[in-house]
């Protein structure tokens, strides 16, 4: 094999006749350093990016077989200026890319080698290219002002980065994904409405950003439509051609949904204890189903097409009616009288309301007489009466809430 590096080679050489051998002749020879060498260079990995550490793998060789190391002068080439600038020196074979270079520059590494004596013959590596770092959308939300109804306006916005500091531009795709029909917005912005989304149909905003090079990303996000309450146009309105027993009462309300239009309501009437006493439009007023001064109630409830409910209600109060009497007051007997007779007073009396009138008497004599008794029946005697006076009878009927009539008969 080779010689080692510093090995004294010795040669002697000694003259011979055939007779006779000469003088021995020496001469000596100290074996020099071989330079090392860099056989091969290669950079990975094979893309490289702007926030890559670039590494590079030397093959160095060294004839004398000693240890060669190796220094590495790393070169930029500025992509924009053109300038070949050596950013690091050392033995340090690899370079941070998020310190020194950028999108498009282009990287390459000079290798000088040492096996400790001497240095050998620098050799660069072929030139790399950074490459372009596509964007990282990490965020998408839809936004409204209010509750996200068939009527509301939707923005999108995002959250997005670029490693190389690209300028990004987004686009916007807006689906209804439970009709799976696209909108025709493509801003960040959709107005909705009851054509296109309707309660519990998922809206979903799809972002796609991308960079001065042509790399994207895109991520998407979704929500969902809210029911939206019934309100009432004309709210629950009572009313009547009167207000007594035997009395019909209305009841009207119109009711109207963002998402489903016009609602019809359903009725129910109640009375002041809260039992209901009627469905419908319209209530008969009963003595079974009401009593003077009691407040009825009428509520109207509407429902829209996802459950949601929403009651109004009116009141009135029931007027008293008045006891009449149903047979009117008469005396009997009507002949024959005399001043020993003993009359009776009859009639009667009803109320609509379901009272029962308490009746009263008074009995009278055309002479001006009021006579003391006020029931039904009245003794006639000489000290009370004459031949040829007038007995009168005047039935009073009073109801529960004290209204009064009155019939009389002579």
């Amino acid at each position: 094999g080779p010689f080692a590096y510093n090995t004294v080679i010795t040669c002697e050489a000694s003259p011979d006749d055939g007779k006779d051998t000469g003088s021995v002749a020496t001469v000596s020879t100290t074996v020099g350093n071989t330079a090392p060498m860099v056989d091969s260079i290669s950079l990975s990995p094979v893309t490289i990016y702007t926030d890559s550490t670039i590494t590079a793998t030397a093959s160095l060789s060294d004839d004398d077989g000693q240890t060669v190391t190796a220094d590495y002068a790393w070169h930029v080439v500025d992509a924009a200026t053109g300038a070949d600038t050596e950013v690091q020196t050392g033995a340090d074979n690899t370079l941070d890319g998020t310190v020194h270079f950028n999108k498009d520059d282009q990287v390459y590494v000079v290798v000088t080698p040492n096996d400790g004596l001497t240095d050998g013959a620098a050799v660069a590596s072929s030139s790399v290219t950074i490459a372009n770092t596509d964007p990282v959308l990490s965020a998408v939300s839809i936004t409204t002002p209010g509750d996200l109804s068939t009527t509301a306006v939707l923005s999108c916005g995002y959250s997005a980065s670029d490693v190389d500091g690209d300028s990004l531009t987004a686009s916007y795709v807006w689906t209804n994904l439970s009709t799976n029909t696209a909108f025709a917005s493509v801003a960040s912005s959709l107005q909705l409405t009851a054509a296109t989304a309707g309660p519990g149909d998922i809206i979903e905003c799809s972002v796609t950003v991308t960079d001065t090079s042509g790399g994207t990303d895109s991520l998407s996000t979704t929500e969902t439509v809210v029911n939206t309450a019934p309100t009432f146009q004309i709210p629950a309105t009572i009313t009547t051609n009167g207000t007594q027993v035997g009395d019909s009462w209305s009841c009207y309300a119109l009711g109207t949904d963002q998402d489903d239009g016009v609602l019809t309501p359903t009725y129910e009437w109640t009375d002041a204890n809260g039992s209901v006493i009627g469905s419908g439009d319209s209530l008969t007023m009963t003595g079974g189903n009401s009593s003077p001064t009691a407040s009825i109630t009428c509520t109207a409830t509407i429902t829209d097409s996802n459950g949601a409910t929403l009651s109004s209600s009116d009141s009135e109060t029931v007027s008293n009616t008045a006891p009449v009497f149903d047979v009117a007051a008469s005396i009997s007997p009507n002949t024959g009288v005399t001043t020993s007779t003993v009359l009776t007073c009859s009639g009667s009396a009803s109320d609509a309301d379901g009272d029962s009138p308490a009746l009263s008497y008074v009995w009278s004599n055309s002479n001006g007489t009021t006579y003391a008794s006020v029931t039904s029946t009245l003794q006639l005697d000489p000290s009370n009466s004459t031949p040829a006076d007038s007995i009168s009878c005047a039935i009073t009927a009073t109801d529960d809430q004290g209204v009064t009539v009155s019939s009389s008969a002579s």
